[in-house]
């Protein structure tokens, strides 16, 4: 069995600066336990205040989620009139920030719900022109991940805020910047993205996020590059997830770390990830961190 835990509101500005977020931990209670991902089989008590600091500790492996989870860019994703991608030259197009992307996807082209007429366009069909087209390399030299956070943290191109709006910041952004300013556990960090840039892409806008004062006054370092893995475009990503992180799990152990913890505010992502953990040998305590709004 594993528990699903809900952060006591009194302790959130102490750990993740959660605003009008709430996380939920999905905890898998010990290595040898068998688990299931069912809904039903979560426990929804309270996690302590001890257990919640160790996400803090150098002990802790952590593998952020980026987007709602660290940093909330203003990003855009495309949605089409469903069947007018395949029918015609000049589809309509409705933007949809990824926030409500995410929030929502379940219900794009289902019938029944009010998005039901809306569909996506995956890379399989068109990654250059499809829904997920601003997640992806961007062409003519653009990187529109760069772009999104010299919106977020530049309103001009000759200045930069002193402090990061709070729309920006995701319930892990905080922990996220204490841990890469602290050399013991910067070390411990990983980011696993459905974002589909290029490495050099990504650390090129995470470069930028660490010139904002507030960030460089904290003494932030940019996630090195070899700490990225950004599956987007290279197939279903709750798949590619799940697999990196039995990978990534069992690099925690063989390092000697005592936690594995993984923060992701995608419910497939959480679920595919926890089946497939559920799946195979756990030879360290691992969490699945469940971040919703509400």
């Amino acid at each position: 069995m594993f528990r699903k835990h809900q952060v006591p509101t009194v302790f959130a500005p102490l750990l993740f600066s959660i605003f009008f977020f709430s996380t939920f931990l999905v905890v898998f209670c010990a290595a040898s336990e068998a688990l299931s991902a069912s809904e039903s089989n979560i426990d929804h008590s309270p996690l302590p205040r001890e257990e919640m600091r160790r996400l803090h500790s150098p002990k802790t492996f952590i593998v952020f989620d980026w987007d709602d989870n660290i940093f909330k860019l203003p990003s855009l994703n495309v949605l089409f009139v469903k069947g007018e991608f395949a029918k015609t030259s000049n589809p309509r197009e409705f933007l949809i920030s990824s926030t409500e992307f995410s929030n929502y996807r379940a219900e794009f082209g289902l019938e029944g719900t009010p998005l039901s007429r809306f569909e996506i366009i995956g890379d399989a069909i068109d990654p250059l022109n499809g829904t997920f087209r601003f997640s992806r390399p961007g062409s003519d030299g653009r990187n529109y991940m760069l772009e999104d956070m010299q919106r977020a943290v530049a309103p001009t191109q000759q200045t930069l805020v002193d402090k990061i709006p709070e729309r920006y910041k995701a319930p892990f952004f905080d922990l996220y910047i204490e841990r890469e300013a602290n050399p013991e556990t910067r070390v411990a960090n990983r980011i696993l993205t459905g974002r589909g840039q290029t490495r050099a892409e990504f650390s090129e806008a995470l470069e930028l996020l660490a010139k904002v004062p507030e960030v460089a006054a904290r003494g932030y370092q940019p996630t090195a590059p070899e700490y990225l893995t950004l599956v987007g475009g290279l197939g279903p990503a709750h798949e590619l997830k799940a697999a990196k992180l039995i990978e990534q799990m069992n690099e925690a152990a063989r390092s000697g770390y005592d936690l594995f913890a993984f923060p992701d505010d995608d419910v497939m992502n959480i679920r595919r990830a926890a089946a497939a953990l559920a799946s195979v040998p756990r030879p360290i305590q691992v969490w699945l961190i469940w971040t919703r709004e509400g």
